[in-house]
């Protein structure tokens, strides 16, 4: 979080020794420290209790016309202690300020601290699951994710005492294009990596299998490219309170499809009332035959056989419909191989 220091009181005196000179991307929004400064954790003023981590650094940010100060604070929902799990939303971001103030390192109003802008905003959400329901997930998501080459922008799969889960990019140097991205065990992680702050504030314990998931919008440019054109969104809590639940889905299937597979071989048809329940099923299994690398002929073949000969005819005209309708085959493409397909029968190798 950014705030302007003329609109900040600074109360810990060591603070204005821990700053950096950084330049700002008009277009982006975002900003580009020197080499030395890259890591904000290591050069910045921290504050630390109850394993609660914040850290304050004074930025001098050059937009190529003009030097700004700023104050920058790096925190997260752990300053809610016991109500960690609920996250920074409309109600508990009173007590996120609370917290701050009452570090008695730097003062400012409520009012300035929600319209302040934030570079890395990090979304979760927070489901059930067994840990063998979890395990079979993490292998589906390692089998369908988008294969990469660059280096840091792959993804690592873990499955140990202390976590287990599956991460895209690296959150230092994730891109709108590849975003950092997370499902994880979040009742081991919390119990095994948090144990100070975890024995201080869960005594009775948490839920068995807590899962999260969790990913990263880079700054304004990418949060505004995700809500779309028509809603006036800035990089503040207060706008991103504005957004709704449905909203908030709406983003995190934009950030998941940069990284996982999800049914792009066939064309969508939920708007579509003339499709019946039969051939959404067929057009499914088509979509999951291609996904893994199977031509039309041996789909086909494999579908229908041990069928008799007029049921395989009636079909091949069904299933040469729905790869018609629904496919983003060309036509062309898929009559060739329903030709090949009667080739087969004729030399009696296609069952």
């Amino acid at each position: 979080m950014r705030l302007a220091l003329s609109t900040v009181k600074i109360i810990e005196s060591k603070l204005t020794g821990f700053w950096i000179d950084a330049h700002l991307e008009l277009e982006s929004g975002e900003i580009d420290y020197n080499d030395d400064a890259k890591d904000f954790k290591r050069v910045s003023f921290p504050v630390e209790t109850n394993g609660i981590k914040t850290k304050y650094l004074i930025e001098k940010i050059n937009d190529g016309s003009s030097v700004s100060e700023y104050l920058c604070i790096l925190f997260n929902s752990k300053l809610l202690g016991s109500e960690y799990l609920n996250g920074i939303n409309q109600y508990t971001v009173v007590d996120i300020y609370n917290s701050l103030i009452n570090q008695n390192i730097v003062f400012f109003s409520f009012e300035n601290f929600i319209k302040a802008k934030i570079s890395d905003i990090d979304i979760k959400t927070d489901f059930n699951m067994s840990i063998e329901a979890f395990d079979h997930l993490l292998t589906y998501l390692n089998n369908n994710t988008v294969p990469r080459t660059e280096k840091d922008f792959g993804n690592r799969v873990y499955r140990r005492t202390d976590n287990m889960g599956i991460e895209w990019s690296d959150r230092r140097k994730s891109t709108e294009k590849s975003p950092y991205v997370k499902f994880y065990h979040k009742s081991k992680e919390l119990i095994y990596n948090s144990d100070e702050f975890y024995k201080n504030y869960f005594q009775n314990g948490i839920q068995k299998d807590l899962i999260r998931l969790e990913f990263t919008i880079k700054g304004k440019k990418h949060l505004k490219r995700l809500v779309g054109k028509s809603l006036n969104i800035e990089n503040t809590l207060q706008d991103l309170f504005y957004l709704t639940q449905d909203e908030y889905k709406k983003i995190s299937i934009q950030i998941l499809k940069k990284h996982i597979k999800m049914g792009e071989n066939m064309k969508n048809h939920e708007n579509n009332d003339k499709i019946t329940p039969l051939e959404i099923v067929l057009s499914n299994v088509i979509a999951f035959y291609q996904k893994n690398g199977m031509s039309i002929t041996e789909t086909v073949i494999d579908l229908t056989k041990n069928l008799n000969k007029q049921q395989k005819y009636d079909w091949k005209i069904k299933l040469q419909d729905i790869y018609k309708n629904y496919s983003f085959l060309t036509q062309e493409s898929i009559s060739s191989e329903f030709e090949v397909i009667d080739f087969l029968e004729t030399l009696g190798i296609a069952d």
